[in-house]
């Protein structure tokens, strides 16, 4: 999120939404940046794009 709109928002807005990220802080450009170089380079090959699924989604034998 950009410095400008962090500005924008209400103080209580981003304090909620700071409390539901693992981390003290919000994304920044910069961070996002670093995640596509890395999904983009050869070391990133293996990376798919799919994560564990929750337990709905098992598959279910009757």
């Amino acid at each position: 999120m950009t410095l400008q709109i962090q500005a924008s928002l209400p103080v209580e807005f981003r304090e909620q939404m700071l409390k539901g990220t693992r981390y003290a802080r919000l994304g920044e450009p910069s961070d996002i940046a670093s995640m596509v170089d890395c999904v983009m380079s050869d070391e990133g090959a293996w990376i798919q794009g799919h994560g564990p699924r929750p337990a709905s989604y098992a598959l279910r034998i009757t």
